[in-house]
């Protein structure tokens, strides 16, 4: 029988993951991309909405908010007094940003204050 290297071992394991969980989209329904323990990046867009709008990340990962216009968007917890959820953010013109590291397990939902009637909604699952 012939042995597979380690190495050989951990790159199979991180193209699963790709594979299984960061070729899905945003929107309703499903877990979303999926990224283990690093950064990844929700963009408010010209449409007003956040792409992609359902993630699911690692505790200690961070997720970067970027805003693709200035639009006068804001990353706004559902509920802030939920525990381990950030504070509400304003990335209301063209390349602003807002980062936090979610180290706590559970839904993080959020929206725009600005365009949460037109549906410019997201949920963080954290792992």
């Amino acid at each position: 029988m012939k042995r597979i290297p380690r190495h050989s071992l951990a790159t199979l394991a991180a193209f699963a993951v790709l594979v299984s969980g960061g070729c899905s989209g945003g929107g309703g329904g499903g877990g979303g991309p999926t990224n283990p323990a690093g950064t990844i990046e929700v963009h408010a867009t010209s449409g007003n909405r956040f792409s992609p709008s359902n993630i699911t990340i690692a505790r200690g990962s961070k997720v970067q908010w970027v805003a693709d216009n200035s639009g006068g968007h804001t990353v706004t917890p559902d509920d802030p007094t939920q525990p381990g959820v950030f504070g509400n953010a304003d990335i209301g013109t063209a390349g602003s940003q807002f980062e936090f590291t979610f180290n706590t397990a559970g839904d993080f939902p959020y929206h725009c204050i600005t365009h949460q009637s037109v549906g410019m909604t997201g949920v963080v699952h954290v792992n």
